[in-house]
C-alpha cells in the first residue's frame, strides 16, 4: 500500500471534491462582534470544500458580552484556548478546551468572555455543497441535531481522538509546505467522527460548577503538552507540574473536565497518531509503535488490538 493510498480511496466516496460542483467558502465576521470583542480572525487554508479560520479574541475583560451576529456556513469549532459563553436565544454554552460545539447556517449568537485572558478557537466552515453530500453518505436527517429545525447549535464533548487530528492540522498549517490531501484527509476523518457521536447522542451543553476556571486551564496547559510529547514517557509529575497542580488534583480534575484519566487520554492519543501511521506511511509496525509513544512492539500490537478490534497488520492488509 502507498501512502495515503486508504485516503484517496476515502475521498473518492465524497463526490464534491470535483472542484467545479463546489459553491465559495469563506469566513467571516459581523464588524460590531469582531469591535466589540477586539476579535481578530483570518483564514488560514482554504480547500475545495472546507475553510480552516483562525479566531482570537483579545478581549481580556471579564463579562464582556458581543453584539449580535450569525454565521453563513455550517461549521464545526474547536476552543484551543480559554473559556467563554457561547449565547444563543435558548440559553448559553460554556466553551473550552474540553468541548467543541457545531452550529447550522444562519445560527444567530454572541459570545461573554468569562475569563481575564484572551480565547482562540479554531473555525472549520464547510461549503453547502460539502453538507448536501453528507447528508446523501450519511442520512442526516436521522440524527436529532439536523432533524430539529429549532436547534442551530450542539456543544459536544471532545475525544482524544479529535483532539489529536486538530492539532496534527494546526501543525501541519505551521510547515513550510502544507499538503492539502493531508489536510483534506485530515478533516474528513474529523467530520465522521462527530458524526458517529451525534448518532450515538454524546453531547453536552455546559460543565459542572466544580470545574472553575483555574481547573480549565490547567486541564488545557496538560492536554497541550500530551499532544505535543505524546511519543515520549510522560509521568504524572511531568504533567502535574507543567500544570501547576499536585498530582492528585490534576488527576481528579482532568477526568471531571475530559471524561478520561490522563492515562487513557494518552493511551488514546497514541492509538490514534498509530492509526493514521498505519493509513499513511509504509513504516513498520515496530517503528510506527515507537513513533505514537509505545516502548514495546508487543505492548503496542496489544493495545492497539484491543482498542480496535484488529492487529496492527492486519488493520495494515485491510487497507490495502
Amino acid at each position: 500500500m502507498q501512502p495515503f493510498d486508504f485516503y484517496h480511496a476515502k475521498l473518492k466516496e465524497y463526490s464534491f471534491l470535483k472542484r467545479n460542483q463546489l459553491g465559495e467558502v469563506g469566513f467571516s465576521l459581523g464588524n460590531e462582534l469582531q469591535s466589540s470583542m477586539q476579535i481578530e480572525a483570518k483564514t488560514l487554508f482554504a480547500s475545495d470544500f472546507f475553510t480552516i479560520n483562525d479566531l482570537i479574541c483579545h478581549c481580556c475583560e471579564r463579562c464582556t458580552e458581543s453584539e449580535k451576529d450569525s454565521n453563513t456556513y455550517f461549521n464545526i469549532t474547536f476552543t484551543r484556548n480559554g473559556y467563554f459563553t457561547f449565547n444563543t436565544f435558548r440559553g448559553s454554552i460554556d466553551a473550552h478546551n474540553s468541548h467543541i460545539f457545531i452550529k447550522k447556517p444562519d445560527c444567530e449568537y454572541s459570545v461573554t468572555q468569562m475569563t481575564d485572558h484572551s480565547f482562540g478557537c479554531t473555525i472549520i466552515n464547510f461549503s453547502e455543497n460539502f453538507l448536501h453530500e453528507l447528508e446523501r453518505k450519511v442520512q442526516l436527517k436521522n440524527i436529532d441535531f439536523f432533524r430539529n429545525k429549532d436547534m442551530h447549535v450542539l456543544m459536544l464533548k471532545s475525544k482524544p481522538e479529535l483532539e489529536l487530528l486538530h492539532f496534527l492540522v494546526c501543525r501541519h498549517l505551521g510547515e513550510p509546505e502544507i499538503s492539502k490531501l493531508y489536510l483534506d484527509c485530515m478533516i474528513i476523518e474529523m467530520v465522521e467522527i462527530i458524526v458517529d457521536m451525534l448518532i450515538l447522542n454524546n453531547s453536552i451543553y455546559s460543565i459542572s460548577s466544580l470545574n472553575t476556571r483555574h481547573q480549565i486551564q490547567s486541564v488545557q496547559m496538560a492536554k497541550e503538552y500530551m499532544s505535543q510529547h505524546y511519543c515520549k514517557c510522560i509521568s504524572l509529575h511531568e504533567l502535574s507540574r507543567y500544570s501547576c497542580v499536585s498530582p492528585f488534583h490534576f488527576t481528579r480534575i482532568f477526568k471531571r473536565c475530559t471524561g478520561y484519566s490522563p492515562y487513557h487520554y494518552l493511551q488514546l492519543l497514541r492509538l490514534k497518531n498509530a492509526e493514521i501511521l498505519l493509513k499513511t506511511t509504509n513504516l513498520t509496525i515496530a517503528d510506527i509503535g515507537f513513533k505514537s509513544g509505545f516502548n514495546s512492539p508487543d505492548y503496542f500490537c496489544a493495545a492497539f488490538t484491543k482498542s480496535y478490534k484488529v492487529s496492527p497488520s492486519r488493520y495494515k492488509d485491510v487497507l490495502v
